[in-house]
């Protein structure tokens, strides 16, 4: 007869992944809950243990604050609970997220899709190529537009709202 045994939950101790370092770099982390894989990527911080539940995947990702995430080659999430992810990506303001080649979203609660969008202003919105949304709340649609006024939007290529309260909205408005 068969010895019956009681259900548990499955347990990984994950210390060493083949291909995460070489001699180049060993991905690091020293977070509670955090990983890193990827050569010289790392999690960790000058506090001591590292960052909490960050992610960094891929080369010199590096997830530098508690819960952040970088995925792509030397993306950096440095903003608490920011997500970047591609090449050279940046999300650095608190809940900020940058996707794309280059994409950098700074200004907290902010976020940039699209290859080098930036948005830097509080809650801002930046989509597109090279689209800007500097402003507070501000919106920023289509190649190459830009928001910089406080509350203002540019939608369209080339759209630019430079004052506050502004809506640009078309090729070239």
């Amino acid at each position: 007869m068969a010895e019956l045994t009681e259900p548990y939950r499955a347990k990984a101790d994950i210390t060493t992944i083949p291909g995460t370092g070489d001699p180049f770099g060993t991905a690091t982390s020293a977070g509670s809950g955090s990983f890193a894989i990827g050569i010289s990527a790392t999690t960790g911080g000058f506090e001591a243990g590292g960052y909490e539940y960050a992610t960094a995947i891929g080369y010199q990702a590096n997830a530098a604050e508690n819960f952040a995430r970088a995925a792509g080659y030397q993306a950096t999430a440095a903003g608490k609970f920011s997500q970047a992810s591609g090449y050279k990506a940046n999300a650095s303001g608190v809940g900020s997220r940058a996707s794309g080649f280059e994409a950098n979203a700074s200004g907290d609660y902010s976020q940039a899709l699209g290859y080098q969008a930036i948005a830097s202003g509080y809650n801002s919105a930046a989509l597109g190529r090279g689209a800007t949304a500097a402003g507070s709340e501000s919106l920023s649609i289509g190649y190459v537009s830009d928001a910089n006024g406080e509350n203002s939007s540019a939608i369209g290529v080339l759209a630019s709202a430079y004052v506050n309260q502004a809506t640009a909205l078309g090729s070239l408005a």
